[in-house]
């Protein structure tokens, strides 16, 4: 599966001009900014080269022949890659301002993932990637802050099983469990657009990343063989119910 993914790593360099070539010496510089932060373009190797493994391992090396709502593997590849760094530095600027920070404890856990990721690469997918331990270090000690602000904010979001009972049955003539197995990955292609829209300076941005982030873990899906009087044909059009 490594090889795998290594090859569509270099298809997807390949694509990136303003990539180092996977045949080329690496060069590390600033590819983007982010409300002034800094991104390094070994930075997004890094998240380029983890977003490539997990589309592969999901879906294998086809991934790359299918369309993703008119996207091409490669290029939604490298859009997951982007917008996790996007989510990554929104965490930050959340953890900032609410004074959230990581513990000794949790900065070790982080230095530890990181040991391990770099001894499961080979020498040329560092070279590639052009991160060594204490880059590598710094990138898990973000990511790590932002699970720890993704579970503050779910906290805060929480309802217990009582609350929800209560709720319904004050409020409910009637319950039944609606849910499907294949709705999320039909109304990702409706509700991804909309969070994608969001900008950087509303509030609802870092609950619109953390959105798209779940919702990268499920492959789009058409809703035109779902029957008419599926609950979700509510949502995305053709129900038969009259409402």
């Amino acid at each position: 599966m490594k090889k795998k993914a290594k090859g569509a790593l270099c298809l997807l360099l390949s694509g990136l001009l303003w990539l180092t070539g996977c045949g080329g010496s690496f060069s590390d510089e600033v590819i983007a900014r982010i409300d002034g932060r800094e991104i390094m373009k070994s930075e997004y190797m890094v998240y380029l080269y983890t977003s490539t493994e997990s589309f592969v391992s999901a879906a294998g090396s086809d991934v790359w022949n299918m369309d993703f709502d008119g996207m091409t593997g490669a290029e939604l590849v490298q859009e997951r890659a982007f917008s996790t760094i996007q989510s990554v530095v929104a965490a930050e600027q959340y953890a900032e301002e609410n004074g959230i920070s990581l513990t000794e404890a949790q900065k070790t856990e982080a230095h530890t993932m990181a040991e391990e990721f770099l001894s499961q690469l080979t020498e040329e997918d560092l070279a590639k990637m052009g991160v060594d331990e204490e880059q590598m270090e710094t990138l898990m000690e973000e990511s790590y802050l932002y699970f720890v602000v993704y579970d503050t904010l779910a906290k805060e979001c929480e309802v217990n099983a009582d609350e929800m009972v209560q709720y319904y049955q004050e409020n409910a003539d009637a319950i039944f469990n609606s849910a499907t197995i294949y709705e999320l990955s039909v109304l990702k292609q409706y509700a991804e657009p909309q969070l994608f829209a969001i900008g950087e300076d509303q509030p609802e941005y870092i609950t619109a990343k953390r959105l798209i982030k779940f919702l990268g873990y499920f492959l789009a899906a058409p809703g035109t063989e779902i029957p008419n009087n599926s609950l979700i044909k509510e949502f995305v059009g053709g129900s038969c119910f009259k409402v």
